[in-house]
Formats: C-alpha cells, sequence, structure tokens
C-alpha cells in the first residue's frame, strides 16, 4: 500500500484578468468563441506554475511565504474548490480543511446547531453526532456561548468552534490555513497538542500560518512558496531560517528607504508615502522596421549596479505581469507585443512578437531598488534571449518625454538561451537627472533656515504627519546610523545584540560648545530613552565631528523605534516651559527594529537589563 496522501505533478493555476465586466460575463456565456475576431479581452495571470510535489501520509508539512505566493491557491486546489489550469492533483481519501473561519456555519444558527449541521454533512448519524458533541464543546470551551447565534461569536470563538468540530472526526488529510490566528496562545497551544496526536494516528497535516513558532513547533517540513513556486522544501528549521532571512533582507531595505528618505529635505514626507524602488520604464522594439519578422522570447531582463541587482523581472515566469510587484512585464491586450508565457527548450519565457500589426514594442516597468543603487556602477543591462534568427531589436529606457536607446541586441541563429549585457553608464543618469538624479548621489539634507524649537517638540509624541530638519546654520547634523558590533549598517537587530548609534555632524561657524541631546521613542510614541550628552566645551572650529552611542548590548525590547537628536548651546532637561535655542534638529528622522530571538513569543517588554547578580 503506498505511503503517500498527496501528489502534485506540474500543477499550475492561470486565472484571467478582464478588461471589462462584460468580457467576463460574455466568457462565462461562451460568446467569445462565437466572436472569435475578438482577442485580446483579458489577461493572463499564472498564481502557480509547473509546481511538484509529495507529502507522505502522517506528515506534518507547514506552508510559508508572504501574502500573494500562492499558498491559498494551492490549498483550494488541494481540496478540489479550484480545478487547476495544468497538472495532476492526486489525494488519496477525504481530506478536511480550515480555510475561513466559520465556513460552513449558518451565522443564524447556535453553536450547537451548526455542530448537528456540520458532522451530518460529513454523513454521521444523529446517535454519532450525539457522541461527539460533548466532546465538541469541552474542547471549544464555548459552554457559556454554545447556545447563542453564531453571528454574536469572536473571531476567537469561531476559531475555537471550527477547529473544534474539523478534527472531532478523523479525516485522512487535515488542511489548515490561518485559521488559528484568530485563537489565543492557549488555544493554540491546544490545538497543536491536538494535531499531534492526530499525526500520530497517521493523519497527514497540511499547516498554513504566518507565525513561525508555531510552524516550527508542529511541523517537521516546510516549504516556502514565493511569487507561485517553491523556493524551499525541507527540515523546517532550515526553511525557515532562509525564510526569515530572505524577509530581514527585504525589511532591511524598506528602513534603508525611509531612512534615506527621511534624511532628504522633504518636509511634508510621510511615512506610508516612502517607498524603496524608482520605476523606469522599458521596452523592446525592432531595430530596423516596424514590424517583427520573427518572435523573440525573452526569459530574463536585469539592471545590475556593481556588485548587486537593481531590478529584475523573470519573463514568463509565475505572476510576471503583477502589477503590485515593483518589476513586472507590462501586459496590455491591444498595446503591447508579448505573447501568452510558454515554455521554449524548458525554459518559460514570453515572446516579443507581432500581434495585430499596432503596437510593435513589449514593455516592462522595472523598479530600480534603491539600496542598491547606493553602490554605484557601473551600470548594465542583461537581456537573456533564445537566440534564434537575425533580425535585430533594441532594449530602450523612458526618461519621462521619450525613450532613449540602451542597445541593440543581433540574434546569430544559434538556436539556444543567450545573455546580451548592454552597458547604461550613460543612459540611467540622463534619465534620473530631473527629479531622481539623487539615486546616483548621497542623500544629504540641506541646511534649512534656523529655528527656535521647544523641548516638547524634540521630546513630544512622534507623528507621521510632518518629518521636519529645525536650524542648521551654524551646525547642522549629517547622518545618524545605526551600526552593528562588526561596524556594519543595519536597520534591524535581535534582542540583546550590541549597537552603536552613531550621529554626524558638521560645525560651520566656530561654536564655542555643542551639548548633543538624543531621543528614542516607540512607533506609538513611547518615550524609552532621552539623554543629554555632556557639552564639548573646547572652542570648535569649522569641520566634521562625531559622536558615538554604545549600547552593549541594546536595551531595547522587541518594537519598531524612531529617533530624534538634535545639537544645542545648552539644554535644561528641568524647564519644559521655554524655548530653547539650538543648533540643529532632527526630529524622528531615523528608525530602527529590534526583534525577538527566533521561537520566542512571550512578550518581552519595552527594556532589556542585565539582572542583577545574587550571591547565596
Amino acid at each position: 500500500m503506498s505511503d503517500t496522501a498527496i501528489r502534485l505533478s506540474g500543477l499550475g493555476k492561470m486565472y484571467r484578468l478582464y478588461r471589462h465586466p462584460a468580457d467576463k460575463v460574455a466568457d462565462a456565456l461562451g460568446v467569445n468563441r462565437i466572436l472569435f475576431w475578438r482577442k485580446h479581452y483579458y489577461q493572463e495571470f499564472w498564481a502557480l506554475r509547473d509546481l511538484d510535489l509529495t507529502v507522505k501520509k502522517g506528515e506534518r508539512l507547514g506552508i510559508i511565504g508572504q501574502n500573494g505566493a500562492g499558498k491559498t491557491t494551492l490549498l483550494k486546489m488541494l481540496i478540489g474548490n479550484v480545478m487547476p489550469t495544468e497538472g495532476t492533483v492526486e489525494v488519496q481519501r477525504r481530506i478536511q480543511a480550515l480555510m475561513e473561519l466559520g465556513t460552513g456555519f449558518h451565522p443564524e444558527f447556535t453553536g450547537r446547531r451548526n455542530i448537528w449541521a456540520s458532522l451530518s454533512y460529513q454523513g454521521l448519524t444523529g446517535s454519532q453526532i450525539k457522541a461527539k458533541e460533548g466532546e465538541i464543546i469541552d474542547f471549544a470551551e464555548l459552554e457559556e456561548f454554545i447556545d447563542h447565534p453564531v453571528r454574536t461569536y469572536s473571531a476567537g470563538m469561531y476559531a475555537r468552534l471550527a477547529f473544534s468540530v474539523a478534527t472531532s472526526v478523523k479525516p485522512d488529510i487535515l488542511v489548515i490555513d490561518e485559521v488559528l490566528g484568530a485563537g489565543d496562545a492557549y488555544f493554540v497551544g491546544k490545538c497543536v497538542d491536538r494535531m499531534r496526536s492526530l499525526t500520530a494516528e497517521g493523519v497527514t497535516v497540511i499547516f498554513v500560518s504566518h507565525d513561525m513558532a508555531s510552524v516550527q513547533r508542529f511541523c517537521s517540513r516546510a516549504i516556502w512558496l514565493q511569487r507561485g513556486r517553491v523556493v524551499a522544501d525541507g527540515d523546517v528549521l532550515d526553511v525557515a531560517k532562509r525564510y526569515l532571512k530572505d524577509t530581514r533582507e527585504r525589511e532591511e531595505k524598506r528602513l534603508w528607504a525611509m531612512n534615506v528618505k527621511l534624511r532628504e529635505n522633504g518636509t511634508q514626507t510621510s511615512l506610508t508615502q516612502l517607498v524603496e524602488f524608482r520605476k523606469l520604464i522599458a521596452r523592446f522594439v525592432t531595430s530596423e522596421q516596424p514590424s517583427l519578422r520573427s518572435p523573440h522570447p525573452i526569459s530574463r531582463v536585469t539592471i545590475r549596479g556593481a556588485d548587486s541587482v537593481l531590478a529584475e523581472v523573470h519573463v514568463g515566469e509565475t505572476m510576471d505581469n503583477d502589477v503590485s510587484a515593483p518589476s513586472h512585464t507590462i501586459i496590455e491586450p491591444g498595446a503591447t507585443d508579448w505573447g501568452e508565457a510558454v515554455k521554449v527548450a524548458e525554459r518559460y519565457c514570453r515572446e516579443f512578437k507581432s500581434i495585430d500589426d499596432k503596437s510593435f514594442h513589449a514593455a516592462l516597468q522595472l523598479g530600480l531598488d534603491l539600496s542598491a543603487l547606493e553602490s554605484g556602477g557601473p551600470y548594465r543591462a542583461e537581456i537573456e534571449h533564445f537566440d534564434a534568427g537575425s533580425e535585430p531589436f533594441r532594449f530602450e529606457l523612458f526618461d519621462g518625454e521619450k525613450y532613449l536607446q540602451a542597445g541593440t541586441i543581433n540574434p546569430a541563429g544559434t538556436e539556444r538561451w543567450c545573455v546580451a549585457e548592454l552597458p547604461l553608464d550613460e543612459v540611467l543618469p540622463l534619465i534620473f537627472e530631473d527629479g531622481c538624479g539623487d539615486a546616483f548621489a548621497p542623500a544629504v539634507a540641506p541646511a534649512v533656515a534656523p529655528a527656535v524649537a521647544p523641548v516638547a517638540q524634540l521630546l513630544a509624541e512622534p507623528t507621521e504627519e510632518v518629518i521636519d530638519i529645525h536650524g542648521g546654520e551654524d551646525a547642522r547634523i549629517e547622518s545618524v546610523n545605526f551600526l552593528d558590533a562588526q561596524g556594519r549598517e543595519r536597520f534591524v537587530f535581535s534582542l540583546g545584540e550590541p549597537m552603536r548609534m552613531r550621529i554626524k555632524y558638521r560645525v560651520l561657524k566656530p561654536i564655542e560648545k555643542i551639548l548633543i541631546v538624543l531621543a528614542i521613542f516607540t512607533r506609538d510614541g513611547i518615550p524609552v530613552y532621552n539623554e543629554a550628552q555632556p557639552p564639548v566645551e573646547d572652542s570648535l572650529k569649522p569641520g566634521t565631528y562625531s559622536m558615538e552611542y554604545v549600547f552593549d548590548p541594546a536595551p531595547f525590547g522587541p518594537r519598531d523605534y524612531v529617533v530624534s537628536t538634535g545639537l544645542f548651546p545648552e539644554f535644561d532637561m528641568s524647564d519644559d516651559s521655554r524655548l530653547q535655542p539650538h543648533y540643529c534638529i532632527w526630529d524622528r528622522r531615523s528608525c530602527f527594529r529590534v526583534e525577538k530571538p527566533q521561537g520566542v513569543q512571550i512578550e518581552l517588554g519595552l527594556l532589556r537589563y542585565e539582572p542583577v547578580k545574587r550571591k547565596a
């Protein structure tokens, strides 16, 4: 007897994205098959593709990934709610799924009546349901509410009842999608114990969650889905480490971009407007004539700096036309010449080809990574294409008014995949010289008019409406950097890890003394650290200076933090009733994050301290 519970082979799901609601109705009624001349009334969107997976009986498989990675689509195909576009799904015996809170529950029925209705649907008789009713209510701990309508239940009560009913009858396969996220920690612990006991009896469990601690606690194997593909499969701890590393790198980039933006002199910049990418429109176009004699398969477009990737599109892969992604192919029916995603020589791609002899170009959006731009050039584009035919075609970048030629690809007819490299050192500066030139220069805030601010302005509850610089005529702050023990700049630290905060400032005129004030808040405004350093007594000549705060270990609990700092001639900590003169203030212009150690779930508070050592 086979020990395989689930086998997926070449699984893929494509959704049609219609241009107009009427097109969807016409397609459902079969009208578009009659109107054969109507083409390109929808876009194709591959949520999953070419997925192979085998799950053994009794295995506890965790599925992790960011929102939109394709996890729910995969589960819906497993339980039969969605039919695959390609590939096969083989599921052995009975499957029970918890996909959404209260699925199958009637909101006007009481919890008790919903228990009976759900178990009756599963084929249990009245006597069997009666025998399980008490066990379900006891496990859910809803005795006081079991005869109330389900519509009056909280999300946590829904989760308790749904899980209790679903696991009261031992299924062969149990699928759980985020439903336990609404439960409290105590009940989640009960659920994990029950799932462990089920797998000990041979039940296969597929568990989807963003809570890595729960995945590690329960699952013996994990897969990481990213943009519709499995990027890691194996031991749950190894996969979790890779996923958390990727998440931290993404968070580092986001916070890096935020800090760069906060250093710029944009006094009305709100945190919700900050982006980590600069959009760049590119296209392929024929070199010699409007029409295309033969298709040109393209599988990858990459923009590189000196030692980093600035932007990349895997053309034809899953979700390559996802408009919410910073980089994507632009699939506009009737306006761009990208064909459907196909496989050429064992590689997914799209063909740049003549479609209806209308547009003769294929466009992409490239989101240039701001943190990668900091590393500098030389810059180049890499175009991975299938070298067929002999017709040349160009790669061009849009500067806001016109397309600038980046280079020409000249096929040689080798009938294999090749990478064409095109230098961009001359083109990119031209594109970004108006409004975006700072992408190729350090982001340093210029001096603004001097100002006088009250102490409360520095130490007040932060807001996200206005982020400003005050002062800068005699001395100005140039940067606030967060460094780890090795001196590398970072924005995300683990609890208890050493951290240094370096404040670099420039004296523009001779100054007798400068006093540095530092204030650190949580994102919701709770002050956690305020300190005024002793003043530098010696006369300061014009030049650049720095001050370092060393936290070893950092005393901050797991939170997001914002930092204010200022340069003062003097500072009275006991007086908040008057305006205090200052040279320069950076008001909440930097931020950092402290994270819990892996596997820790309890609340650790705002403060970390070394416990007092007691002698017996």
